[in-house]
Protein backbone atom coordinates (compact mmCIF):
# COMPACT_ATOMS: atom_id res chain seq x y z
CA UNK A 1 0.00 0.00 0.00
CA UNK A 2 2.54 2.41 0.79
CA UNK A 3 4.56 1.70 -2.48
CA UNK A 4 1.40 2.17 -4.18
CA UNK A 5 1.14 5.96 -2.50
CA UNK A 6 4.52 6.83 -3.48
CA UNK A 7 4.85 6.00 -6.86
CA UNK A 8 1.46 8.17 -7.24
CA UNK A 9 2.55 10.98 -5.69
CA UNK A 10 6.00 10.93 -7.52
CA UNK A 11 3.92 10.78 -10.87
CA UNK A 12 1.62 13.73 -9.81
CA UNK A 13 4.08 15.49 -8.74
CA UNK A 14 6.33 15.12 -12.38
CA UNK A 15 2.50 15.94 -14.42
CA UNK A 16 2.62 19.05 -11.88
CA UNK A 17 6.10 19.71 -12.35
CA UNK A 18 5.45 19.42 -16.54
CA UNK A 19 2.66 21.69 -16.33
CA UNK A 20 4.16 24.40 -14.13
CA UNK A 21 7.13 24.44 -16.63
CA UNK A 22 5.93 25.23 -19.99
CA UNK A 23 3.24 28.06 -21.77
CA UNK A 24 -0.14 26.72 -20.94
CA UNK A 25 -1.48 30.44 -22.54
CA UNK A 26 -1.71 28.21 -26.30
CA UNK A 27 -3.89 25.74 -25.31
CA UNK A 28 -6.95 26.96 -24.91
CA UNK A 29 -8.53 30.73 -25.34
CA UNK A 30 -9.76 31.27 -21.87
CA UNK A 31 -5.80 31.66 -20.51
CA UNK A 32 -5.40 34.32 -22.95
CA UNK A 33 -6.94 37.10 -20.78
CA UNK A 34 -5.29 38.61 -18.15
CA UNK A 35 -6.59 39.28 -14.46
CA UNK A 36 -6.70 43.19 -12.92
CA UNK A 37 -5.32 43.73 -16.85
CA UNK A 38 -1.99 43.08 -16.41
CA UNK A 39 -0.98 39.58 -14.97
CA UNK A 40 -1.76 36.58 -17.34
CA UNK A 41 -3.87 33.53 -16.65
CA UNK A 42 -1.92 31.44 -17.99
CA UNK A 43 0.87 32.94 -15.43
CA UNK A 44 -1.68 32.21 -12.49
CA UNK A 45 -2.25 29.01 -13.88
CA UNK A 46 1.12 27.91 -13.77
CA UNK A 47 1.70 29.26 -9.77
CA UNK A 48 -1.28 27.40 -8.82
CA UNK A 49 0.07 24.22 -10.31
CA UNK A 50 3.71 25.05 -8.81
CA UNK A 51 1.97 25.48 -5.78
CA UNK A 52 0.29 21.73 -5.62
CA UNK A 53 3.68 20.18 -6.32
CA UNK A 54 5.69 22.11 -3.61
CA UNK A 55 2.52 21.03 -1.10
CA UNK A 56 2.90 17.33 -2.90
CA UNK A 57 6.59 17.58 -1.94
CA UNK A 58 6.75 17.25 2.06
CA UNK A 59 4.17 13.76 2.52
CA UNK A 60 6.12 12.26 -0.74
CA UNK A 61 8.93 12.96 1.38
CA UNK A 62 8.03 12.02 4.71
CA UNK A 63 7.13 8.76 2.94
CA UNK A 64 10.72 8.28 1.27
CA UNK A 65 13.00 9.27 4.01
CA UNK A 66 10.59 6.90 6.78
CA UNK A 67 11.21 3.94 5.01
CA UNK A 68 15.40 4.96 5.10
CA UNK A 69 14.72 5.76 8.45
CA UNK A 70 13.12 2.49 9.05
CA UNK A 71 15.92 1.23 7.51
CA UNK A 72 18.71 2.19 9.29
CA UNK A 73 17.13 1.76 12.68
CA UNK A 74 16.41 -1.77 12.11
CA UNK A 75 19.87 -2.88 12.24
CA UNK A 76 19.80 -3.92 16.09
CA UNK A 77 19.12 -7.77 15.84
CA UNK A 78 17.23 -9.46 18.78
CA UNK A 79 18.63 -13.27 19.84
CA UNK A 80 16.76 -15.54 22.57
CA UNK A 81 19.66 -16.49 25.14
CA UNK A 82 19.29 -20.18 25.29
CA UNK A 83 18.51 -22.16 28.32
CA UNK A 84 21.69 -23.88 28.47
CA UNK A 85 23.46 -20.64 29.40
CA UNK A 86 21.26 -20.16 32.37
CA UNK A 87 22.34 -23.58 33.71
CA UNK A 88 25.73 -22.86 33.43
CA UNK A 89 25.22 -19.70 35.35
CA UNK A 90 23.34 -21.77 37.95
CA UNK A 91 26.80 -24.10 38.37
CA UNK A 92 28.95 -21.24 38.81
CA UNK A 93 26.74 -19.83 41.90
CA UNK A 94 27.31 -23.25 43.50
CA UNK A 95 30.55 -23.57 42.74
CA UNK A 96 32.49 -20.28 42.05
CA UNK A 97 32.59 -17.63 45.35
CA UNK A 98 31.94 -14.60 43.23
CA UNK A 99 31.06 -12.42 46.28
CA UNK A 100 31.40 -13.58 50.17
CA UNK A 101 28.23 -13.36 52.36
CA UNK A 102 28.23 -9.83 53.82
CA UNK A 103 28.96 -8.31 50.14
CA UNK A 104 25.92 -10.24 48.48
CA UNK A 105 23.92 -9.22 51.78
CA UNK A 106 24.99 -5.61 50.94
CA UNK A 107 24.30 -5.29 47.07
CA UNK A 108 20.51 -6.64 47.86
CA UNK A 109 20.18 -4.22 50.29
CA UNK A 110 21.42 -1.47 47.94
CA UNK A 111 19.46 -2.92 44.82
CA UNK A 112 16.08 -3.46 46.60
CA UNK A 113 15.97 -0.44 49.22
CA UNK A 114 18.41 2.04 48.56
CA UNK A 115 17.26 4.64 50.61
CA UNK A 116 18.72 2.90 53.27
CA UNK A 117 22.16 2.88 51.70
CA UNK A 118 22.24 6.48 49.78
CA UNK A 119 21.97 9.73 52.14
CA UNK A 120 22.08 12.22 49.93
CA UNK A 121 22.10 12.19 45.69
CA UNK A 122 22.65 15.36 44.00
CA UNK A 123 21.76 15.60 40.28
CA UNK A 124 23.16 18.26 37.60
CA UNK A 125 22.12 18.63 34.03
CA UNK A 126 24.07 20.46 31.85
CA UNK A 127 22.32 21.28 27.94
CA UNK A 128 24.10 20.62 25.20
CA UNK A 129 22.74 21.22 21.75
CA UNK A 130 20.76 17.75 21.72
CA UNK A 131 21.87 16.51 24.83
CA UNK A 132 22.44 17.09 28.26
CA UNK A 133 25.30 15.97 29.81
CA UNK A 134 24.18 14.44 33.91
CA UNK A 135 26.75 14.78 36.33
CA UNK A 136 25.22 12.75 39.36
CA UNK A 137 27.05 12.70 43.09
CA UNK A 138 25.88 9.71 45.62
CA UNK A 139 27.06 9.88 49.12
CA UNK A 140 25.80 6.50 50.99
CA UNK A 141 26.98 4.67 54.07
CA UNK A 142 27.72 1.11 54.96
CA UNK A 143 24.88 0.16 57.87
CA UNK A 144 26.34 -1.00 61.07
CA UNK A 145 23.74 -3.50 61.48
CA UNK A 146 25.02 -5.63 58.50
CA UNK A 147 28.64 -4.67 59.00
CA UNK A 148 30.29 -5.03 61.98
CA UNK A 149 33.72 -3.11 62.27
CA UNK A 150 35.77 -5.86 62.15
CA UNK A 151 34.52 -7.23 59.33
CA UNK A 152 34.46 -3.56 57.19
CA UNK A 153 38.28 -3.56 58.22
CA UNK A 154 39.18 -6.98 56.62
CA UNK A 155 36.26 -6.14 53.70
CA UNK A 156 38.81 -4.84 51.03
CA UNK A 157 35.90 -3.48 48.02
CA UNK A 158 31.84 -3.55 48.51
CA UNK A 159 29.68 -4.16 44.88
CA UNK A 160 27.63 -0.91 44.57
CA UNK A 161 24.71 -0.50 42.14
CA UNK A 162 25.08 2.80 40.52
CA UNK A 163 22.17 2.67 37.94
CA UNK A 164 19.26 0.10 37.68
CA UNK A 165 17.87 1.12 34.18
CA UNK A 166 15.39 -0.91 32.44
CA UNK A 167 16.56 -3.69 30.20
CA UNK A 168 17.51 -1.96 26.34
CA UNK A 169 18.28 1.07 27.39
CA UNK A 170 21.79 2.61 26.43
CA UNK A 171 24.04 4.66 28.69
CA UNK A 172 26.57 6.75 26.81
CA UNK A 173 29.83 7.78 27.93
CA UNK A 174 29.31 6.42 31.38
CA UNK A 175 32.21 7.46 34.41
CA UNK A 176 32.62 6.50 37.30
CA UNK A 177 34.66 7.98 39.87
CA UNK A 178 35.85 8.01 43.71
CA UNK A 179 35.67 10.91 45.91
CA UNK A 180 39.15 11.57 45.15
CA UNK A 181 38.69 11.39 41.34
CA UNK A 182 40.19 8.57 40.72
CA UNK A 183 38.57 5.87 38.55
CA UNK A 184 36.46 2.75 39.60
CA UNK A 185 36.19 -0.70 38.00
CA UNK A 186 32.69 -1.59 36.59
CA UNK A 187 31.45 -4.85 36.22
CA UNK A 188 31.32 -6.16 32.85
CA UNK A 189 27.82 -7.71 31.96
CA UNK A 190 29.00 -11.38 32.27
CA UNK A 191 30.57 -10.13 35.81
CA UNK A 192 27.07 -8.91 36.79
CA UNK A 193 24.68 -11.95 35.50
CA UNK A 194 27.75 -14.12 37.96
CA UNK A 195 26.62 -11.69 40.81
CA UNK A 196 23.44 -11.74 40.51
CA UNK A 197 23.62 -15.48 40.78
CA UNK A 198 25.73 -15.38 43.33
CA UNK A 199 23.53 -13.11 45.64
CA UNK A 200 20.24 -15.26 44.54
CA UNK A 201 21.85 -17.98 45.55
CA UNK A 202 22.88 -16.64 48.79
CA UNK A 203 19.03 -15.53 49.57
CA UNK A 204 17.72 -18.43 48.38
CA UNK A 205 20.24 -20.55 50.72
CA UNK A 206 19.36 -18.08 53.65
CA UNK A 207 15.59 -19.44 53.09
CA UNK A 208 15.70 -23.37 52.18
CA UNK A 209 19.10 -24.42 53.77
CA UNK A 210 18.03 -25.54 57.14
CA UNK A 211 21.29 -27.05 57.56
CA UNK A 212 24.18 -24.58 57.59
CA UNK A 213 27.04 -27.53 56.75
CA UNK A 214 24.63 -28.52 53.80
CA UNK A 215 24.38 -25.43 51.04
CA UNK A 216 22.33 -28.34 48.81
CA UNK A 217 19.73 -26.73 48.03
CA UNK A 218 16.04 -28.92 47.35
CA UNK A 219 15.46 -29.67 43.95
CA UNK A 220 12.11 -27.74 43.91
CA UNK A 221 14.12 -24.87 44.63
CA UNK A 222 17.14 -25.34 42.26
CA UNK A 223 13.82 -25.63 40.01
CA UNK A 224 12.60 -22.06 40.72
CA UNK A 225 16.04 -20.65 41.02
CA UNK A 226 16.55 -21.84 37.16
CA UNK A 227 13.80 -20.18 36.41
CA UNK A 228 14.45 -17.20 37.88
CA UNK A 229 18.06 -17.09 36.30
CA UNK A 230 16.46 -17.63 32.56
CA UNK A 231 14.44 -14.78 32.61
CA UNK A 232 16.99 -12.91 34.23
CA UNK A 233 19.40 -13.64 31.74
CA UNK A 234 16.92 -12.75 28.49
CA UNK A 235 17.08 -9.44 26.66
CA UNK A 236 14.53 -6.74 25.88
CA UNK A 237 12.94 -7.32 22.23
CA UNK A 238 12.35 -4.20 20.28
CA UNK A 239 8.84 -3.71 22.27
CA UNK A 240 9.82 -3.67 25.16
CA UNK A 241 9.08 -7.51 26.21
CA UNK A 242 11.10 -10.02 28.21
CA UNK A 243 10.09 -13.29 27.36
CA UNK A 244 10.01 -15.87 29.92
CA UNK A 245 11.90 -19.21 28.42
CA UNK A 246 10.42 -21.52 31.31
CA UNK A 247 6.54 -20.49 30.69
CA UNK A 248 6.21 -20.72 34.47
CA UNK A 249 6.50 -16.87 35.49
CA UNK A 250 10.11 -16.96 36.34
CA UNK A 251 10.74 -15.53 39.36
CA UNK A 252 7.20 -16.22 40.67
CA UNK A 253 8.36 -19.64 41.42
CA UNK A 254 10.18 -18.48 44.01
CA UNK A 255 7.00 -16.71 45.76
CA UNK A 256 5.02 -20.61 45.40
CA UNK A 257 7.70 -22.00 47.66
CA UNK A 258 6.38 -22.80 51.38
CA UNK A 259 8.97 -21.18 53.71
CA UNK A 260 9.71 -22.75 57.27
CA UNK A 261 9.71 -20.68 60.23
CA UNK A 262 9.51 -16.21 59.64
CA UNK A 263 12.71 -15.69 58.89
CA UNK A 264 12.44 -17.87 55.56
CA UNK A 265 9.79 -16.14 54.64
CA UNK A 266 11.06 -12.86 55.04
CA UNK A 267 14.23 -14.59 52.49
CA UNK A 268 12.13 -16.17 50.24
CA UNK A 269 10.39 -12.68 49.61
CA UNK A 270 13.56 -10.94 48.94
CA UNK A 271 14.77 -13.43 46.79
CA UNK A 272 11.70 -13.25 44.71
CA UNK A 273 11.90 -9.46 44.81
CA UNK A 274 15.35 -9.73 44.00
CA UNK A 275 14.72 -11.90 41.00
CA UNK A 276 11.75 -9.47 39.74
CA UNK A 277 13.66 -6.43 39.92
CA UNK A 278 16.33 -8.01 37.27
CA UNK A 279 13.42 -9.52 35.02
CA UNK A 280 13.00 -5.84 33.60
CA UNK A 281 16.02 -4.14 34.85
CA UNK A 282 19.84 -4.76 34.83
CA UNK A 283 22.57 -2.88 37.18
CA UNK A 284 25.50 -1.50 36.18
CA UNK A 285 27.74 -1.98 39.34
CA UNK A 286 30.84 -0.56 40.12
CA UNK A 287 33.36 -2.28 42.51
CA UNK A 288 33.72 0.60 45.39
CA UNK A 289 36.74 0.55 47.79
CA UNK A 290 36.14 0.26 51.12
CA UNK A 291 39.54 1.03 53.14
CA UNK A 292 37.33 0.28 56.39
CA UNK A 293 34.83 3.71 56.18
CA UNK A 294 31.34 3.23 56.30
CA UNK A 295 30.83 6.68 54.62
CA UNK A 296 31.85 7.24 51.02
CA UNK A 297 31.20 9.87 47.80
CA UNK A 298 30.60 8.77 44.19
CA UNK A 299 30.79 10.24 41.30
CA UNK A 300 29.56 9.38 37.57
CA UNK A 301 28.52 11.12 34.64
CA UNK A 302 26.87 10.44 31.16
CA UNK A 303 25.56 11.93 28.02
CA UNK A 304 21.15 11.81 27.83
CA UNK A 305 19.42 12.45 25.08
CA UNK A 306 16.19 14.08 25.61
CA UNK A 307 12.99 13.11 23.69
CA UNK A 308 11.60 15.88 21.81
CA UNK A 309 8.06 16.06 21.14
CA UNK A 310 6.63 18.25 18.64
CA UNK A 311 3.11 19.63 18.50
CA UNK A 312 0.97 20.56 15.23
CA UNK A 313 2.09 24.41 15.15
CA UNK A 314 4.37 26.03 17.34
CA UNK A 315 7.01 23.18 18.10
CA UNK A 316 6.62 22.05 14.14
CA UNK A 317 7.34 25.71 12.86
CA UNK A 318 9.97 26.39 15.39
CA UNK A 319 12.06 22.94 14.20
CA UNK A 320 12.08 24.04 10.91
CA UNK A 321 12.73 27.69 11.50
CA UNK A 322 15.79 26.68 13.78
CA UNK A 323 14.12 27.63 17.29
CA UNK A 324 15.89 25.84 19.64
CA UNK A 325 13.38 24.35 22.03
CA UNK A 326 13.48 26.61 25.81
CA UNK A 327 12.17 23.69 28.19
CA UNK A 328 13.15 20.44 29.92
CA UNK A 329 11.36 17.96 31.51
CA UNK A 330 13.30 15.59 33.83
CA UNK A 331 12.45 12.77 35.87
CA UNK A 332 12.68 12.09 39.60
CA UNK A 333 13.36 8.81 39.61
CA UNK A 334 16.45 9.03 41.62
CA UNK A 335 14.94 11.03 44.49
CA UNK A 336 13.01 7.89 45.57
CA UNK A 337 16.59 6.16 45.98
CA UNK A 338 17.87 8.25 48.97
CA UNK A 339 16.78 9.85 51.77
CA UNK A 340 18.33 13.52 50.88
CA UNK A 341 17.90 14.58 47.21
CA UNK A 342 18.94 17.36 44.81
CA UNK A 343 18.39 18.42 41.54
CA UNK A 344 20.05 21.15 39.35
CA UNK A 345 19.77 22.41 35.75
CA UNK A 346 21.51 25.08 34.24
CA UNK A 347 20.66 27.45 31.26
CA UNK A 348 22.29 28.09 28.46
CA UNK A 349 24.22 31.40 27.89
CA UNK A 350 21.77 34.27 27.80
CA UNK A 351 18.53 32.50 29.25
CA UNK A 352 16.98 32.62 32.60
CA UNK A 353 14.38 30.72 34.36
CA UNK A 354 11.07 31.54 33.81
CA UNK A 355 8.75 28.80 34.78
CA UNK A 356 9.55 25.62 37.11
CA UNK A 357 6.55 22.74 38.26
CA UNK A 358 6.16 19.35 39.09
CA UNK A 359 4.43 16.60 36.98
CA UNK A 360 2.48 13.43 38.11
CA UNK A 361 3.28 13.24 41.29
CA UNK A 362 0.21 13.67 43.49
CA UNK A 363 -1.05 10.59 44.62
CA UNK A 364 2.77 9.75 45.68
CA UNK A 365 3.41 12.81 47.67
CA UNK A 366 0.04 11.81 50.00
CA UNK A 367 2.48 8.25 50.55
CA UNK A 368 5.08 7.77 52.72
CA UNK A 369 8.86 6.50 52.31
CA UNK A 370 9.07 3.01 54.03
CA UNK A 371 12.53 4.41 55.33
CA UNK A 372 11.46 8.26 55.99
CA UNK A 373 10.66 8.77 59.59
CA UNK A 374 8.61 12.32 58.54
CA UNK A 375 6.13 12.83 55.01
CA UNK A 376 7.98 13.32 51.85
CA UNK A 377 9.29 16.59 51.12
CA UNK A 378 9.42 18.50 48.07
CA UNK A 379 10.04 22.10 47.81
CA UNK A 380 11.67 24.75 44.30
CA UNK A 381 13.69 27.43 44.63
CA UNK A 382 10.76 29.64 44.76
CA UNK A 383 13.05 32.95 42.93
CA UNK A 384 12.90 33.02 39.50
CA UNK A 385 15.55 35.23 37.03
CA UNK A 386 19.14 32.79 37.58
CA UNK A 387 19.93 30.74 35.13
CA UNK A 388 19.50 27.72 36.59
CA UNK A 389 17.00 25.38 38.81
CA UNK A 390 16.99 23.23 42.16
CA UNK A 391 14.90 21.17 43.41
CA UNK A 392 14.97 19.06 46.57
CA UNK A 393 13.09 16.54 47.78
CA UNK A 394 13.25 14.53 51.23
CA UNK A 395 12.13 10.90 51.99
CA UNK A 396 10.34 10.90 48.94
CA UNK A 397 8.65 7.59 48.30
CA UNK A 398 8.34 5.40 45.60
CA UNK A 399 6.15 5.74 42.56
CA UNK A 400 2.46 4.42 43.82
CA UNK A 401 0.13 3.32 41.41
CA UNK A 402 -2.31 6.20 39.44
CA UNK A 403 -5.81 6.80 41.27
CA UNK A 404 -9.00 7.48 38.98
CA UNK A 405 -10.28 10.68 38.08
CA UNK A 406 -6.35 12.15 36.85
CA UNK A 407 -6.91 15.06 34.42
CA UNK A 408 -5.48 12.49 31.97
CA UNK A 409 -6.18 8.72 30.84
CA UNK A 410 -3.68 5.98 31.94
CA UNK A 411 -4.34 2.31 32.06
CA UNK A 412 -5.23 0.80 35.62
CA UNK A 413 -2.00 -0.73 37.27
CA UNK A 414 0.70 2.05 35.73
CA UNK A 415 2.61 3.99 38.15
CA UNK A 416 2.57 7.67 38.22
CA UNK A 417 6.07 9.03 36.64
CA UNK A 418 6.96 12.11 38.96
CA UNK A 419 8.55 15.01 36.88
CA UNK A 420 9.67 18.19 36.77
CA UNK A 421 9.84 20.72 34.05
CA UNK A 422 11.69 24.04 33.71
CA UNK A 423 11.19 26.75 31.14
CA UNK A 424 13.88 29.12 29.93
CA UNK A 425 13.44 32.57 28.44
CA UNK A 426 16.08 34.54 26.80
CA UNK A 427 17.45 37.24 28.33
CA UNK A 428 16.75 40.80 27.19
CA UNK A 429 17.73 42.10 24.79
CA UNK A 430 17.55 38.64 22.93
CA UNK A 431 16.38 37.48 19.43
CA UNK A 432 13.07 39.49 20.10
CA UNK A 433 15.03 42.86 19.99
CA UNK A 434 16.68 41.97 17.16
CA UNK A 435 13.29 40.59 15.11
CA UNK A 436 11.67 43.97 16.44
CA UNK A 437 14.50 46.35 15.23
CA UNK A 438 14.19 44.68 11.86
CA UNK A 439 10.19 44.80 11.92
CA UNK A 440 10.14 48.70 12.62
CA UNK A 441 12.61 49.54 10.17
CA UNK A 442 10.75 47.66 7.51
CA UNK A 443 7.62 49.33 8.68
CA UNK A 444 8.78 52.68 8.71
CA UNK A 445 10.72 52.07 5.04
CA UNK A 446 7.69 50.85 3.64
CA UNK A 447 5.36 53.84 4.99
CA UNK A 448 7.80 56.14 3.76
CA UNK A 449 8.02 54.97 0.07
CA UNK A 450 4.12 54.02 0.08
CA UNK A 451 3.33 57.75 0.67
CA UNK A 452 6.00 58.92 -1.70
CA UNK A 453 4.17 56.50 -4.52
CA UNK A 454 0.49 57.35 -3.60
CA UNK A 455 1.73 60.92 -5.09
CA UNK A 456 4.31 60.09 -7.63
CA UNK A 457 4.33 56.62 -9.08
CA UNK A 458 7.75 57.03 -10.50
CA UNK A 459 10.17 59.04 -8.04
CA UNK A 460 13.07 59.15 -11.01
CA UNK A 461 15.40 57.27 -9.11
CA UNK A 462 15.84 53.38 -7.94
CA UNK A 463 17.42 54.08 -4.24
CA UNK A 464 14.03 52.74 -2.82
CA UNK A 465 14.27 49.57 -4.12
CA UNK A 466 17.74 48.96 -3.00
CA UNK A 467 16.52 50.63 0.76
CA UNK A 468 13.86 48.10 0.92
CA UNK A 469 16.47 45.10 0.26
CA UNK A 470 18.37 46.00 3.57
CA UNK A 471 15.82 44.84 6.21
CA UNK A 472 15.34 41.41 4.59
CA UNK A 473 19.32 41.22 4.44
CA UNK A 474 19.27 42.58 8.18
CA UNK A 475 16.49 39.99 9.15
CA UNK A 476 18.39 37.00 7.65
CA UNK A 477 22.11 38.18 8.94
CA UNK A 478 20.32 39.12 12.96
CA UNK A 479 18.24 36.15 12.95
CA UNK A 480 20.79 33.14 11.97
CA UNK A 481 24.09 34.28 11.61
CA UNK A 482 24.78 32.02 15.40
CA UNK A 483 27.69 29.70 15.44
CA UNK A 484 26.64 29.05 19.38
CA UNK A 485 23.24 27.34 18.89
CA UNK A 486 22.79 24.82 21.68
CA UNK A 487 19.68 22.74 22.94
CA UNK A 488 18.02 25.92 24.94
CA UNK A 489 18.15 28.87 22.27
CA UNK A 490 16.29 30.65 20.04
CA UNK A 491 12.13 31.61 19.81
CA UNK A 492 10.00 31.16 17.46
CA UNK A 493 8.20 34.58 18.11
CA UNK A 494 11.70 36.34 16.58
CA UNK A 495 12.15 33.70 13.57
CA UNK A 496 9.08 34.19 12.42
CA UNK A 497 8.86 37.79 12.62
CA UNK A 498 12.38 38.26 10.88
CA UNK A 499 11.05 35.54 8.07
CA UNK A 500 8.27 38.28 7.87
CA UNK A 501 9.89 41.05 8.02
CA UNK A 502 12.34 39.65 4.80
CA UNK A 503 8.94 38.58 2.53
CA UNK A 504 7.80 42.01 2.97
CA UNK A 505 10.56 43.89 2.32
CA UNK A 506 11.34 42.02 -0.53
CA UNK A 507 7.58 42.51 -1.73
CA UNK A 508 7.90 45.81 -1.55
CA UNK A 509 10.88 46.22 -3.43
CA UNK A 510 9.46 44.23 -6.24
CA UNK A 511 6.17 46.18 -5.67
CA UNK A 512 8.10 49.50 -6.18
CA UNK A 513 9.92 48.33 -9.19
CA UNK A 514 6.62 47.51 -10.75
CA UNK A 515 5.12 50.82 -10.26
CA UNK A 516 7.84 51.92 -11.72
CA UNK A 517 7.74 49.87 -14.89
CA UNK A 518 3.76 50.35 -15.64
CA UNK A 519 4.13 53.67 -15.11
CA UNK A 520 4.33 56.11 -18.72
CA UNK A 521 7.22 57.53 -18.99
CA UNK A 522 7.55 61.43 -20.38
CA UNK A 523 9.78 61.01 -23.00
CA UNK A 524 7.68 58.35 -24.43
CA UNK A 525 3.74 57.52 -23.52
CA UNK A 526 2.90 56.38 -26.51
CA UNK A 527 4.77 52.80 -25.88
CA UNK A 528 4.59 53.17 -22.59
CA UNK A 529 3.13 50.61 -20.91
CA UNK A 530 -0.40 52.27 -18.74
CA UNK A 531 -2.04 51.01 -15.99
CA UNK A 532 -4.09 53.01 -13.49
CA UNK A 533 -3.29 51.64 -9.94
CA UNK A 534 -6.24 51.58 -7.42
CA UNK A 535 -6.67 54.35 -4.96
CA UNK A 536 -8.54 54.46 -1.83
CA UNK A 537 -11.28 56.79 -1.90
CA UNK A 538 -11.74 60.51 -1.12
CA UNK A 539 -9.98 61.40 2.12
CA UNK A 540 -9.39 57.64 3.15
CA UNK A 541 -5.69 56.83 3.50
CA UNK A 542 -3.38 54.30 5.23
CA UNK A 543 -1.32 56.37 7.36
CA UNK A 544 -1.11 58.61 4.53
CA UNK A 545 -0.70 56.01 2.14
CA UNK A 546 -3.49 56.28 -0.45
CA UNK A 547 -2.48 53.65 -3.01
CA UNK A 548 -4.33 50.13 -2.12
CA UNK A 549 -2.13 47.65 -2.87
CA UNK A 550 1.22 49.83 -0.70
CA UNK A 551 -1.76 50.41 2.05
CA UNK A 552 -1.99 46.42 2.17
CA UNK A 553 1.71 46.34 2.63
CA UNK A 554 1.43 48.78 5.18
CA UNK A 555 -0.93 47.07 6.92
CA UNK A 556 1.64 44.14 7.33
CA UNK A 557 4.38 45.66 8.19
CA UNK A 558 2.81 47.64 11.16
CA UNK A 559 1.31 44.20 12.06
CA UNK A 560 4.56 42.67 12.18
CA UNK A 561 6.53 45.46 13.88
CA UNK A 562 3.92 46.05 16.51
CA UNK A 563 3.95 42.48 17.56
CA UNK A 564 7.42 41.80 17.77
CA UNK A 565 7.55 44.74 19.78
CA UNK A 566 4.69 43.81 22.35
CA UNK A 567 6.57 40.97 23.04
CA UNK A 568 9.65 42.24 23.43
CA UNK A 569 8.31 44.73 25.69
CA UNK A 570 6.13 41.77 27.68
CA UNK A 571 9.16 39.75 27.66
CA UNK A 572 11.52 42.41 29.15
CA UNK A 573 9.19 43.39 31.64
CA UNK A 574 9.19 39.45 32.75
CA UNK A 575 12.56 39.39 32.92
CA UNK A 576 12.76 42.73 35.21
CA UNK A 577 10.10 41.58 37.48
CA UNK A 578 11.72 38.34 38.06
CA UNK A 579 15.19 39.93 38.65
CA UNK A 580 14.45 42.38 40.86
CA UNK A 581 12.49 40.41 43.55
CA UNK A 582 13.64 40.67 46.32
CA UNK A 583 14.23 37.05 48.26
CA UNK A 584 13.92 36.75 52.05
CA UNK A 585 17.11 36.12 54.14
CA UNK A 586 19.48 37.04 50.90
CA UNK A 587 23.29 37.45 51.84
CA UNK A 588 23.87 39.12 48.58
CA UNK A 589 22.82 42.38 46.95
CA UNK A 590 23.34 43.80 43.39
CA UNK A 591 23.19 47.32 42.97
CA UNK A 592 22.03 48.77 39.09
Amino acid sequence: MQAMVRHVTKFTLLILAVAASVNLGSLTPRLEGKLFGFVPNSVLLQLLLLSLAITLVLPYSQIVHGRNIQKVTQGSTFSLVPLARAKQLQDQARGHRFASAVQAQLFALALLEPAEMRQRVVEKYDPDRRSVRQRVSIDFRIPERLVKGSTLKNMDYIYFPILIPRKGKFQDDFLLRGADGSSIPVLVYREYLQLAAQVLRSLLRTAFSMVPANPTLPTHVLRAEFAALAVIMQRCNRRGRIPDLTGKGGWLQITKLDAADQRSLEARNLAASFAEKLTTHYAIVGMVPVNGQRRHVLHYEQTLIPDLKLSRFQNWFGLRLGARPVDLTISLAGASTCQSYHLHIAGSDGTYLGRQERLDCEATLVSRSRSGPTPPHIRFRQRLGQPYGHVYTRFFPEPVLKVPGARRTFNYGEREQPRVRFQFFEIPPSSVMRAAVSAVASFLLILLIGIVISRNPDPGTDAPAILLSLPAIAAAWLGFDNPNRRLLEGTLTARFSLISTAILSIAASGLFMTHKALTPKDNDPINAIRYNWLHFGDNVSVLGVTDISWGVLTMLALINAAYVSYQYIIRTWHYAHLSTRSEKGSDIKQNG
